[in-house]
C-alpha cells in the first residue's frame, strides 16, 4: 500500500512539473474556467466545470477530475499540486474547445460612423444573448455549455475590438537621408 502512495506522490510531482512552465512563462488561466475547476474539485461536482468545454474534451477533463478527486485525498501537498494540475488542464482542454483568434482588424476612415454604429449595435446584441443564456439549471451540461459558446464568443468580440483600438499606429521614422 506504502508503494501505491509513493507511485501516486511521484506523478503528481511529475504532472506538477508540467503545469508549473506554462505559468512561468505567462500563460495564465481565465479566470472564470480556473474558478469552475476549483469549485468542481471542492465539490465534487464535476458539471461546474465541464460547461466550460466540447464534448469532444470533456472525455479527457473527466478522467482528470476524476483522477484528481482520488490524488487529492493523499495529503496537503499532493492536493496542492494536483489542484494545480486539474486547474491548468481545464484551462487547457477549455482553449482547446473554444479558440481565440485574434485578426487585424483595419478601418479606413470613410468607415468610422458606419463601423462604430454597427459596434455599439452588435455588442448590446451579444450583450443580451450571454444575458439570456446566463441562468441555468445546476447540473444541466448542454445550458451551460451553451453559455459558455456565447460568453466565449463576447469575450473575443470583446478583446479583438479592444485590440483594434488600443493598438497605436506604427511609428514611421524620418528616412535619413542617402548619401551618394
Amino acid at each position: 500500500m506504502r508503494h501505491h502512495h509513493f507511485i501516486i506522490a511521484i506523478l503528481v510531482g511529475l504532472l506538477a512539473l508540467l503545469a508549473v512552465p506554462r505559468i512561468a512563462h505567462g500563460e495564465c488561466l481565465d479566470a472564470p474556467v480556473a474558478t469552475a475547476a476549483q469549485r468542481a474539485l471542492d465539490t465534487g461536482d464535476f458539471s461546474t466545470v465541464a460547461i466550460w468545454v466540447n464534448r469532444t474534451n470533456e472525455h479527457g477533463l473527466l478522467e482528470a477530475f476524476k483522477h484528481a478527486r482520488s490524488v487529492r485525498k493523499l495529503g496537503a501537498e499532493a492536493r496542492r499540486l494536483t489542484d494545480s494540475y486539474f486547474v491548468d488542464t481545464a484551462g487547457r482542454l477549455h482553449r482547446e474547445s473554444f479558440p481565440a483568434a485574434c485578426a487585424p482588424l483595419a478601418i479606413d476612415d470613410a468607415l468610422v460612423e458606419t463601423v462604430v454604429d454597427q459596434v455599439r449595435t452588435n455588442l448590446r446584441e451579444r450583450l443580451r444573448d450571454v444575458s439570456t443564456h446566463a441562468q441555468f439549471r445546476r447540473g444541466d451540461v448542454d445550458a451551460g455549455r451553451a453559455y459558455v459558446i456565447r460568453y466565449a464568443a463576447l469575450v473575443q468580440y470583446i478583446a479583438t475590438l479592444y485590440a483594434a483600438v488600443t493598438t497605436p499606429p506604427p511609428v514611421v521614422e524620418e528616412s535619413i537621408p542617402h548619401e551618394r
